[in-house]
């Protein structure tokens, strides 16, 4: 028996005790031209999944859409949350309502231990200590999806049965979950997405840098060298720690900020606007030639529609163990200091954010964050547990934006029983596929939700295939018992 099967055994017995689900009211979401219900639950959920001991729960939030499920031929997609809140379909997710209603199906989306509402140690002043952080591991977490998994099935919720196979489904860091979950707990699911899937760590993540330089060069190489002078004159500004210092920090309402930590947000402008599809916007904003009326245009920019939080990128704030609604840089930072890295230097060769946002300054801020826990990223380790960039599993499939920084944390070619596909079009960053599609989303775009389709329809038919060869040799063993006697 192997390791998982033993684990799953242990949290059927333990099921007695945990296993309760609460449920709100039904809610309405808008999404595209149709308006849905879902209903959130919360589920019973072990703290330590791996101290038989242990008796600590907490309640997991998780969100149902099931308006389109059939049981008799259904599907289930198990949505798994990530670093933030989870509370169920969106615009953003939009796409997996059309694929509930094709399939049949049901989509539950679960939220991440830490995150959210889902708060192994409360919602107190203590939340998140370093001492009640060490629960916040991806084993643990991929332990909550197992025997969640196990129970609704055991327990047949909201009419769950053995003929409705599962597919998880994750963008970004909740993208490496759902390949990881499949390649650790195979015997629960039938496949999984693993979109814009960081499956392989790394520290000192410069390649993420350097993809802003090419994602920005599509639209001339004028654009990635205007970014370029822009950071270099605002690094000077700063660096004479003046008055003049001081007003270009309150323009961005981030006065507050030391230095180095302005300059990482400032950074992340220009990432999260190539991130997430935007950097045909971001260029627009370079088009004029001088500073003042790029700094104009970009400041407004940040303040209306930036999704950049500053007070999160105050190292400071990260020591704050108390719960905080909708805070997430703690918990990430967490893991980010203790297992990932991920670390977002900037690129030796065409740098696009300060070279002081460095390797030394994400380790400064795991030291102050954590009182010099000095527990470092063990990349290597991580990988060498998960499989990284060798990841060998099977009904995987792995996508990515052509402009996402991210990829190359990914998969981006086929491997094995995996498949990995590139949407090759105009501003398709981070988990595009994901949106609800409109109809001016690009051929790329449209063919990669196809081939998702088919792949969902491949791993579905399979199931049901080897469903009829066990009922088929279940009958012919009965018969054959009725023969004997």
């Amino acid at each position: 028996m192997s390791q998982a099967q033993k684990l799953i055994l242990v949290f059927l017995f333990v099921g007695v005790a945990l296993g309760n689900i609460s449920n709100e009211a039904p809610y309405s979401t808008k999404i595209g031209n149709q308006t849905i219900e879902q209903t959130t639950y919360y589920f019973t959920q072990k703290v330590d999944h791996f101290d038989p001991s242990s008796t600590d729960t907490y309640n997991q939030r998780f969100t149902v859409y099931s308006e389109a499920f059939n049981p008799a031929n259904g599907t289930v997609f198990i949505f798994i949350g990530g670093e933030g809140p989870q509370q169920g379909l969106t615009t953003g997710s939009g796409w997996y309502m059309l694929v509930a209603q094709q399939f049949s199906a049901m989509v539950i989306c679960v939220e991440h231990r830490f995150y959210g509402v889902s708060q192994p140690f409360g919602q107190g002043q203590d939340a998140w200590t370093v001492d009640h952080l060490k629960f916040l591991t991806v084993d643990q977490s991929l332990a909550d999806l197992a025997y969640f998994i196990s129970y609704i099935k055991a327990n047949n919720f909201l009419r769950i049965n053995d003929r409705n196979p599962f597919i998880t489904v994750g963008g970004s860091y909740p993208g490496a979950m759902s390949a990881w979950f499949r390649y650790k707990y195979p015997h629960l699911t039938i496949g999984a997405h693993a979109s814009s899937a960081v499956v392989n760590a790394i520290m000192d993540f410069q390649q993420y840098d350097y993809q802003i330089y090419t994602s920005t060069s599509l639209s001339g190489p004028e654009c990635p060298i205007k970014i370029q002078k822009f950071n270099e004159i605002v690094e000077e500004i700063l660096t004479q720690n003046g008055e003049a210092a001081q007003n270009l920090k309150t323009l961005f309402k981030a006065q507050n900020l030391q230095n180095d930590d302005f300059l990482s947000y400032f950074g992340d402008l220009w990432a999260g606007m190539v991130q997430y599809g935007k950097r045909t916007v971001l260029c627009d904003l370079f088009a004029p030639d001088t500073f003042g009326e790029q700094l104009k245009l970009v400041v407004d920019y940040a303040i209306t529609q930036g999704n950049q939080p500053v007070d999160g990128y105050d190292t400071q704030s990260l020591t704050n163990t108390t719960y905080v609604a909708n805070e997430s840089g703690r918990q990430w930072t967490w893991q980010v200091c203790t297992y990932f890295g991920w670390f977002q230097s900037a690129n030796q060769v065409q740098p696009m954010r300060s070279r002081t946002v460095n390797l030394q300054f994400y380790q400064n801020q795991c030291n102050v964050a954590f009182q010099n826990f000095q527990n470092f990223p063990k990349s290597d380790l991580v990988n060498t547990f998960y499989g990284g960039a060798n990841l060998q599993a099977f009904n995987i499939v792995f996508t990515n934006g052509v402009e996402d920084e991210w990829q190359w944390a990914s998969i981006r070619y086929p491997q094995g029983n995996m498949d990995a596909i590139i949407s090759n079009c105009t501003d398709c960053g981070h988990c595009v596929e994901f949106r609800y599609p409109k109809p001016e989303d690009s051929p790329q775009l449209q063919q990669t939700r196809a081939s998702l389709i088919q792949h969902y329809t491949k791993w579905i038919t399979e199931f049901r295939n080897n469903q009829n060869d066990n009922d088929n040799s279940n009958f012919i063993e009965k018969m054959l018992k009725v023969i004997r006697k």
